[in-house]
């Protein structure tokens, strides 16, 4: 009987009724993803009636769906404070042409 493999979604030719998935590889990816989705859950269920506030004091709550423990407004994004300083340093660069 052919089936289609729910990770990977190929067709296989089931050797019983119930097999769902094409091989141990597929297997065995689909039950690490559900373990992991398992402990997700089971966090955001501690999480649930907690006064959680961020850890840079700023004041703001956060919610149990956030892992983290420091809210949006007090992450720093990377790229946007390289680009910042890449800005200053091409302004006092120009300023030292003229």
């Amino acid at each position: 009987m052919m089936k289609a493999c729910q990770w990977c979604l190929e067709s296989f030719h089931a050797k019983v009724d119930y097999q769902i998935y094409c091989g141990v590889l597929c297997r065995e990816a689909a039950t690490k993803e559900k373990v992991k989705e398992r402990a997700r859950v089971a966090s955001i269920r501690r999480r649930y009636g907690k006064n959680r506030m961020c850890a840079n004091n700023c004041g703001t709550k956060l919610n149990a769906y956030n892992d983290s423990k420091i809210c949006a407004m007090c992450v720093v994004n990377d790229k946007l404070v390289g680009k910042a300083l890449d800005n200053i340093k091409d302004f006092f660069d120009m300023e030292d042409l003229t």
